[in-house]
């Protein structure tokens, strides 16, 4: 779900640790109403790599075009959470039918 650059952000933000950060993801998705489930019911996963979903939005224009505002500290566990193959397996099941975009972002 994260490319290359992405990944080396993660290298670079371990020199920040227990600083927060935040992961911005755009996606779209099928139907949104089918797709919610299958990302509420990840939380725990989520909470295991030490992320906090901030925010849940959707465009007025698209309500199936998502956007979640992710909040970490350990950057390690959300690198491991972000490539594991299980995500995407799961994106796949829940309809999500683009290519994530995904921002690291911090509070300026």
């Amino acid at each position: 779900m994260i490319n290359e650059e992405q990944n080396k952000s993660f290298t670079k933000n371990k020199e920040r640790k227990n600083k927060m950060s935040f992961i911005l993801v755009n996606h779209k998705v099928k139907d949104f109403n089918t797709w919610k489930p299958f990302f509420e019911g990840d939380e725990s996963e989520q909470l295991k790599s030490g992320i906090v979903v901030n925010k849940l939005f959707r465009s007025v224009e698209d309500p199936n075009d998502v956007h979640i505002l992710f909040e970490f500290s350990d950057s390690v566990n959300v690198q491991k959470f972000f490539m594991d193959p299980r995500l995407k397996t799961l994106m796949q099941k829940a309809g999500v039918i683009s290519e994530p975009v995904v921002r690291i972002l911090e509070l300026a």
